[in-house]
């Protein structure tokens, strides 16, 4: 097994987004052994920690270009994330029941609709 210093494992982590087999990568090595090496020394653990922040900075940078410019879905994820502290949460969760009786459903349509069922499928028709 091929042993790298303290250098080769910090140019190795430099740019690997916080990824350790892109570590492994450069290294030439596996995944176990490039993480043994990030984690040997306390300013190789640094170096990977500073690496995944930033990627998680330039993820957030482009989550605030897309509310900045008005999106909605980005609107909606800080609302749903950072806003829950004013009440802001996805309730769409709660309210979808995991499984669905569709003969039920066809009752409360018989009166109004031609309903048609099979297993899986209700086919609603004037």
């Amino acid at each position: 097994m091929k042993d790298f210093d303290i250098n080769q494992v910090l140019k190795a982590i430099e740019g690997s987004r916080g990824i350790v087999n892109e570590v492994a990568k450069k290294l030439g090595c596996n995944w176990r052994t490039a993480k043994r090496y990030i984690e040997n020394w306390l300013t190789t653990k640094q170096a990977f920690t500073d690496e995944t922040e930033i990627l998680i900075d330039t993820a957030e940078s482009k989550l605030f270009e897309a509310l900045d410019n008005g999106d909605l879905w980005a609107i909606k994820f800080i609302l749903t994330t950072k806003g829950r502290v004013r009440g802001y949460e996805d309730k769409s969760k709660d309210n979808i029941p995991e499984k669905v009786d569709l003969s039920e459903i066809a009752k409360l349509l018989s009166n109004s609709y031609e309903i048609q069922e099979s297993p899986n499928c209700l086919l609603i028709s004037n």
